[in-house]
């Protein structure tokens, strides 16, 4: 009787381990590949979001060049005029408005140099709620580009922003 040889299958059968031993370099390079791709997914949305930002602050400091064109925009905000000049008086006397439509000069206007803190609290505390706050904070986001909370904080004095509660 002879002896009857067991060998290990071979290589071409069909398991798991035949389609992993074939394709590993097609898996291994999906595991990194995969990550990369999905990234750049993410940081393209995010570079759109971006873009879009930026294209409406254009649009909104050529609309701010004519007088009407701004009341026509402001009032699509807002139509009361407490919070379209509100938001005015704050920019103004931030300095804001000023480095806004100077362009590349109004490093030499001195009204950008110089916050007026008081007048900017003393308009600010008349505030009294959140949706207050936001009327007039996307009423200054068009006026200049720029967004209020920000500005306040950055700009007003500490002593004055802690008497402003909607503003921390």
């Amino acid at each position: 009787m002879q002896p009857r040889k067991i060998s290990a299958r071979n290589s071409d059968s069909s398991g798991f381990l035949a389609v992993l031993e074939r394709y590993w370099y097609v898996i291994l390079g999906l595991i990194f590949v995969t990550p990369v791709i999905l990234r750049y997914l993410k940081d393209s949305q995010v570079a759109n979001e971006v873009n879009d930002t930026q294209e409406q602050i254009k649009l909104n400091v050529s609309k701010n060049l004519d007088p009407i064109q701004q009341q026509v925009e402001l009032n699509k905000i807002t139509t009361s005029p407490f919070y379209q000049n509100m938001a005015r008086n704050v920019a103004a006397n931030l300095g804001i408005l000023y480095q806004v439509r100077g362009g590349f000069l109004s490093w030499l206007n001195p009204r950008t140099w110089t916050e007026n803190d008081q007048l900017v609290y003393n308009d600010l505390r008349q505030l009294k709620n959140s949706g207050q706050v936001k009327t007039v904070s996307n009423c200054y986001f068009f006026l200049t580009g720029k967004n209020l909370m920000e500005d306040i904080t950055r700009l007003l004095d500490n002593d004055l922003l802690i008497k402003l509660p909607l503003f921390k």
